[in-house]
């Protein structure tokens, strides 16, 4: 059994610099060569962008609240399957779940046994670190803390300080990140453009030429080395994403930790700055020149903020792991267009780790084609783009997929099936207005009895307008007769249970628009937030189109279950 560096970068809390360091970590092993794999704890759909702008490959969603346990061990092992390298960026804090640990980093780290690095952020702190990391290494022993980056160190004599607080409590000290204005990741907005896009590969090299510098990636490296076996095999006892509450480890087990454990507390009360190893010298591997961006997926990147909703709270044949469709902002990737990054070094395969009532419709209308040979209409432009890795994998196991553009095409591929994801609509309501053709093509499909699921962005697409930023009203597709708008914008996020009649569906919410009361059609189903409770998220279906603000996850469930409440 081959052993791969598997590492998660987590942190103590949000803006701990998990994002930059995890950025500039995977541009850096791209550049010496390495087939690196990203992941992404939680829904986020914007850091999974980051990551496969940095790596050349997708970004994957590790969710235990979307996705089951078994699940989320398959597809880990999956992605993996010809990398060199597995990167995974935790959420929030290490330890932050949707009910106390559950769904956490922490929790993801244990179920999968991947070693954690932490970021911490050393802003006008400096020996003190020494507490954080010991309740870091102590708090829940079925994680291994590997060590620590510093983020936002003033000088080399603030990293001595620094040092010396990880010697005396036993955590390795990899590096730092220096307080630099250009390393602070730049807009959320960065893929709407290819303007935007060069200007994040900018930033990324930037941030891997400070890593290089100043974090011993080699040894980090090898403490992180594990072997992928361990997925399968890992005790129950240290996997937390299902455990109750009251399952956590105890404060007073906690404190009562044995000596041997502990760094003793004598030598972190009196212990003197010890001799440290110079910074700006820890790395000495040299790299080659940094490729261009050999496949960048055109799509931008989502309102989502760093996935603070965690907190408000199987597995088919899928085409080859860690391929992105090539494609730029206006020109649309043909069906099936994929480009893999050449893998460099010896690769061999890992082992396999492994669900109201409505207007009537025709049967025959409601009728899925054959598995494997429906056709499967997608849109994907800097409009629309926020799709789950997983949703995707599904919809081409069930036929082919041709994407489209909303704001581009004339014309709507010939369909059995069309999705409509979020995205940002409200950055191109001209365009989206302007394209009557295409339009008018989503009202004919639909009025015929064509199967049709529409999630945030899309859905306000389909509403008869849409009020921008600017307080003008702008002409979408109608289908929905309510307005959509983006006045008064306030922050609407959360986990949700989607329950439409016996069925029960897992997605998240998340946008800063609102509908305006209107005659929209009634809501199939009754949504309950990731503590039980009910919550405004309606569930429209007119003949075959179904549409609400929840991002639902199908990636080990049959979607087309859906059409049968």
């Amino acid at each position: 059994m081959r052993r791969i560096p598997q590492i998660l970068i987590g942190a103590s809390a949000s803006g701990g610099g998990k994002t930059t360091f995890t950025t500039g970590l995977l541009r850096l092993l791209r550049d010496r060569g390495l087939t690196v794999q990203p992941y992404k704890c939680g829904p986020d759909y914007i850091d999974t962008k980051y990551h496969e702008m940095a790596s050349g490959r997708v970004s994957v969603n590790l969710d235990s609240w979307l996705a089951s346990e078994e699940h989320l061990k398959q597809i880990y092992a999956k992605y993996a399957s010809d990398a060199d390298v597995c990167v995974t960026e935790g959420v929030m804090g290490l330890f932050d779940g949707f009910e106390g640990m559950r769904g956490s980093s922490a929790s993801i780290a244990a179920l999968l046994g991947i070693p954690v690095v932490l970021m911490v952020d050393a802003r006008s702190t400096a020996y003190t670190v020494a507490a954080i990391l010991y309740g870091f290494k102590h708090f829940y022993p079925a994680i291994r803390i590997a060590g620590a980056v510093f983020n936002q160190v003033a000088s080399e004599r603030h990293f001595s300080f620094l040092c010396q607080a990880c010697e005396d409590v036993g955590v390795e000290c990899f590096g730092y990140l220096p307080r630099l204005k250009e390393l602070e990741v730049p807009s959320r907005h960065l893929g709407l453009t290819l303007d935007a896009t060069y200007r994040f590969d900018e930033f990324a090299g930037k941030v891997a030429a400070s890593i290089r510098q100043s974090v011993d990636v080699d040894r980090l490296l090898r403490s992180c080395s594990s072997s992928m076996a361990s997925v399968v095999e890992r005790q129950k006892a240290e996997t937390i994403a299902s455990a109750s509450v009251t399952e956590l480890p105890k404060v007073e087990t906690i404190l009562a930790a044995s000596v041997s454990e502990q760094a003793k507390t004598e030598s972190i009360v009196s212990a003197s700055v010890a001799k440290q190893p110079k910074a700006g010298t820890i790395a000495a591997s040299s790299v080659s020149e940094q490729p261009k961006v050999e496949t960048i997926l055109a799509a931008s990147v989502s309102e989502q903020a760093k996935t603070e909703s965690i907190a408000s709270a199987s597995v088919v044949k899928q085409p080859k792991a860690g391929t992105i469709a090539a494609s730029s902002v206006v020109e649309q990737p043909k069906a099936g267009s994929m480009a893999v990054l050449p893998s460099v070094g010896e690769q061999s395969n890992l082992e396999t780790i492994a669900s109201a009532s409505v207007e009537e419709v025709p049967n025959e209308e409601a009728r899925c084609p054959k598995a494997g040979r429906m056709r499967i209409a997608v849109a994907r432009d800097a409009a629309f783009n926020f799709i789950y890795r997983e949703n995707l994998a599904r919809l081409e196991e069930w036929g082919t997929v041709t994407f489209f553009s909303p704001m581009a095409d004339e014309a709507l591929p010939e369909a059995d099936f069309v999705y409509l994801p979020g995205g940002y609509p409200e950055f191109f309501l001209e365009s989206l207005a302007n394209n009557e053709s295409l339009k008018r093509g989503l009202r004919a499909y639909v009025e015929a009895g064509g199967r049709m699921l529409a999630e945030c962005g899309g859905m306000m697409y389909l509403c008869d307008s849409i009020r921008g930023m600017d307080g003008k009203d702008y002409p979408m597709v109608g289908l929905l007769h309510q307005q959509a708008t983006m006045e008064d914008m306030k922050l609407r996020l959360g986990y949700r249970t989607i329950r439409a009649g016996g069925q029960i569906w897992k997605g998240h919410e998340f946008h800063y628009s609102s509908v305006s009361p209107g005659q929209p059609p009634a809501s199939i189903a009754v949504a309950t937030d990731a503590r039980g409770n009910t919550v405004d998220t309606p569930l429209y279906r007119y003949k075959n189109l179904i549409a609400g603000y929840a991002h639902l996850y199908w990636g080990e469930s049959d979607l087309m279950k859906l059409w049968e409440v």
